[in-house]
């Protein structure tokens, strides 16, 4: 019996920040993009973290408490205003840890990175009593109705103003599903497509997959394979090990081992261990003559 490789549509998200979750007390998570994220945490670590936690004096309470706050902040990096999105404790907690915020604002130093649109940066304050474990915290910050619809109203304007990356992040949450979305494939569909055609790569590939499926549209090998290739050409390391997989299987075309294998070397090279796998597997039936 021939044996087969797989085809396992690959949509692999961009690098980017969690958009829920507790975030821990010294770690920063910009929500909004911002071009260099690693540059903002450290701004923000040391010009308003580091002293709002110095300052900060968590109230005496017989269980741990989570606050957290967005900040929306000027294009100096000053903050202009703090909402809570999420009090696990009691006011107490959340006033001690505003003021806390407002002690060290305005602060005069500038942002290393244009922010943009991107100006608004989640905080929290993390309170615990004899490490006490925080996983119901945890569960309920994840779930905060506050929160997510923040978060979702968030993308949704950014996809009004034909934000590619937005734009594939929406597809990417609704085929997950993930909160405040619900699964949604033709809604995944028609944002994949947006970010597509404005030339994002990333699309381009899930897009394709979608097509390859018949997954919130109709199924089209054609444009399948051209969107595949459009991205693996542009050396998107999941499209060329799915664009791999349909010329090694011969889904839709006529099977090509040689492709197949360029493909594959091609994310190789770029550090895919799946690539790497999948090229052993390759070598081996072809010379085997099983494919």
């Amino acid at each position: 019996m021939l044996l087969r490789l797989l085809l396992l549509i690959c949509l692999i998200l961009p690098v980017h920040a969690e958009l829920t979750g507790t975030i821990p007390h010294d770690k920063i998570i910009d929500l909004y993009e911002a071009k260099d994220s690693k540059r903002l945490q450290d701004w923000f670590s040391s010009v308003i973290q580091d002293r709002a936690k110095a300052q900060w004096k968590a109230p005496d309470q017989p269980y741990c408490s989570l606050t957290a706050f967005l900040l929306r902040l000027t294009p100096d990096g000053e903050i202009k205003d703090i909402e809570t999105v999420y009090n696990s404790g009691t006011k107490v907690i959340e006033e001690s840890a505003r003021q806390a915020l407002m002690a060290v604002s305005p602060t005069p130093a500038k942002p290393p990175v244009d922010f943009r649109d991107h100006n608004v940066i989640l905080f929290t304050f993390e309170h615990k009593v004899n490490d006490k474990d925080i996983s119901d915290v945890d569960k309920n910050f994840k779930n905060n109705e506050n929160f997510l619809k923040l978060t979702k109203d968030y993308y949704l304007r950014q996809a009004e103003k034909n934000n590619p990356s937005v734009l594939y992040d929406l597809g990417e949450f609704y085929i997950s599903g993930a909160p405040p979305f619900t699964k949604d494939y033709s809604k995944a569909f028609g944002y994949f497509k947006r970010a597509s055609d404005l030339g994002f790569v990333p699309a381009k590939n899930a897009l394709a997959a979608l097509y390859a499926i018949g997954l919130g549209t109709a199924k089209d090998t054609n444009k399948a394979l051209a969107l595949f290739r459009e991205a693996a050409d542009a050396g998107f390391v999941s499209a060329q090990i799915n664009l791999a997989r349909i010329m090694a299987n011969g889904e839709g075309v006529e099977a090509n081992a040689r492709e197949a294998s360029s493909l594959y070397i091609k994310a190789k090279r770029q550090g895919s261990d799946i690539a790497t796998k999948e090229l052993k597997i390759l070598d081996q039936l072809v010379k085997a003559n099983q494919i």
